[in-house]
């Protein structure tokens, strides 16, 4: 979520109040899920980042943000190494864990 949400808000995409639409999408084979498998509609940016949602952190990046500029804030403003010394990749469940 760091990775499009800080900045979707830096580059005025959206802010706390923005509405945004929780519905299940797929982007070629991938079809980002919610944990809890549940789908709410329109959900405030606050709501969603709260919720922890996948759906719309997705639509953002694919629709409004674009991967170079997800990109580009980690790089600027974050140490990979801390990152890629964090995640954890479970294969028998298909889900990343970060400590």
């Amino acid at each position: 979520p760091i990775a499009v949400y800080a900045p979707s808000i830096e580059n005025d995409i959206l802010n706390y109040s923005t509405l945004l639409n929780d519905v299940k999408v797929s982007y070629g084979k991938w079809t980002p899920g919610n944990h809890d498998g549940k789908y709410r509609g329109n959900i405030t940016a606050r709501e969603a980042l709260e919720r922890s949602t996948n759906t719309i952190p997705a639509a953002i990046l694919n629709n409004s943000l674009g991967v170079n500029t997800s990109y580009n804030f980690l790089t600027k403003n974050f140490d990979w190494i801390f990152f890629a010394c964090c995640i954890i990749w479970n294969p028998r469940k298909h889900i990343r864990k970060t400590y």
